[in-house]
């Protein structure tokens, strides 16, 4: 079996959040407006994807944990804890939160332990993010590295959120091909493979598209980690196909990011009420 050495991994640990944001990234108010349940990956599922991918891959730089909101995952503790049983197959395990809810002792504790985590909290003002300064108050007192993303006022960061665009009219593959080698969650960012409860993504963006019903499975890239029916090197061979793959499909249904030139710039954090 191939030796695999990958720059990053995300895991979307929960599709639920405290916000709806208007442009938000993972789609959150257009899923709770669907008639459909709210997706949910149990903590079994996503272990074995990780266990699966380790497996498969034998050590990757980053991982992230996003969602959703990740601090409204109730296991989210345990499966820190549990990744840091493969520490010596990362090199960075990155924590996101929207700043809203204060952190447990349990996952402080847990975190403390290892040097490798780390959390990106975002900022959208004292109105929305009312727990950033509890939350730098609770890492620094345990003595966890963090960084602020301040995403509000006129230095917000990056300038602010971008669309997407996820609509769901599916453009000519010439499109999609040029889409998928400048966007940044294509070839150009070199691509970011997700987790998503037992499945793996090579762009977390076609699931996201898939949940609110706008990008057909069909055209998605994704290895199933819990097929019976596959060998680890048989996973492993798929992972590596839709790695090296040409073209997403699922890239004709959805702008990117970085695509196109002046692509317009939203204020990040404003609820849908």
């Amino acid at each position: 079996m191939q030796v695999l050495r990958l720059d990053r991994v995300s895991c979307h640990v929960t599709a639920k959040c405290n916000l709806k944001c208007y442009k938000c990234s993972a789609y959150i108010p257009e899923l709770y407006a669907l008639s459909t349940p709210i997706p949910e990956y149990t903590l079994e599922q996503t272990k074995h994807s990780f266990q699966t991918y380790f497996e498969m891959v034998s050590f990757v730089r980053m991982i992230s944990l996003s969602g959703g909101e990740p601090f409204v995952f109730s296991e989210l503790a345990k499966l820190v804890e549990f990744l840091l049983g493969y520490e010596n197959q990362f090199e960075k395990l990155e924590i996101f939160t929207n700043g809203t809810i204060p952190l447990h002792e349990k996952l402080l504790t847990i975190c403390s332990k290892s040097k490798k985590v780390s959390f990106l909290v975002d900022n959208y003002g004292p109105e929305v993010s009312k727990q950033v300064d509890a939350i730098e108050a609770s890492l620094k007192e345990f003595g966890i590295s963090y960084q602020i993303r301040k995403y509000y006022g006129i230095d917000a960061h990056m300038g602010g959120w971008h669309d997407y665009c996820i609509t769901g009219t599916k453009v000519s593959e010439d499109e999609a091909k040029f889409r998928f080698e400048k966007c940044y969650s294509g070839k150009n960012g070199n691509m970011l493979s997700t987790i998503f409860g037992n499945r793996i993504f090579l762009c977390p963006l076609s699931e996201v598209g898939r949940r609110i019903g706008r990008i057909p499975i069909y055209d998605i890239l994704f290895v199933d980690l819990d097929d019976d029916h596959l060998t680890i090197e048989e996973k492993q061979e798929r992972f590596l196909a839709i790695n090296n793959a040409a073209l997403n499909p699922a890239c004709a249904y959805c702008n990117g990011i970085g695509v196109y030139e002046n692509e317009a710039r939203y204020t990040p954090g404003i609820q849908i009420t």
